[in-house]
């Protein structure tokens, strides 16, 4: 039940590493059939595109979760503590609402997806679904960071809010 659990709180980076280790491997060979036996693998651009969508969203939904993104909180920064928190709470709130449109808005768009892939006619909807999947899981990991603000301050700081003068902890 252990690899349960840590599956479950990894599943963004297992699936992004995934979908690249594809990409690389399928492009890799389809060279290689390329130039030295004259005949490219058939379908392997499309695969390797469907790769890169889903390693970019569910990609960017790990490096949220982890708060792996480039930030500038020069104004944030020079706020008193108290201030610097409710200035994250409120882009917490912020981001969330956001993350929840973009999901919304990814599924009508997902759900209605007509359009085949050319050689493989795999359905847009396995590319699009890659979207909402992504910002859903950042609109989880908001809500949970707005939570942790609220029951646990103190971890929440040490996470979101530098003191003046220090970087935010690693995580």
């Amino acid at each position: 039940m252990k690899w349960a659990g840590w599956l479950i709180k990894n599943i963004e980076e297992l699936v992004a590493g995934a979908a690249l280790v594809v990409m690389v491997s399928v492009t890799t060979v389809n060279v290689l059939c390329r130039y030295l036996l004259r005949s490219p693998i058939r379908g392997a651009e499309e695969v390797a595109v469907i790769c890169l969508v889903w390693s970019t969203f569910i990609g960017c939904a790990a490096c949220y979760k982890n708060q792996s993104h480039l930030g500038m909180d020069f104004v944030i920064g020079h706020l008193p503590e108290r201030g610097r928190r409710v200035a994250q709470q409120l882009l917490c709130v912020i981001q969330l609402v956001f993350f929840l449109f973009i999901t919304a808005f990814a599924a009508q768009f997902a759900l209605r997806a007509e359009k085949t892939t050319p050689y493989l006619h795999l359905s847009y909807f396995y590319l699009y679904i890659s979207v909402v999947l992504g910002f859903f899981s950042m609109s989880v990991h908001a809500l949970r960071f707005l939570v942790l603000s609220f029951r646990r301050p103190e971890e929440y700081d040490r996470i979101f809010v530098k003191k003046q003068g220090e970087e935010v902890e690693e995580r």
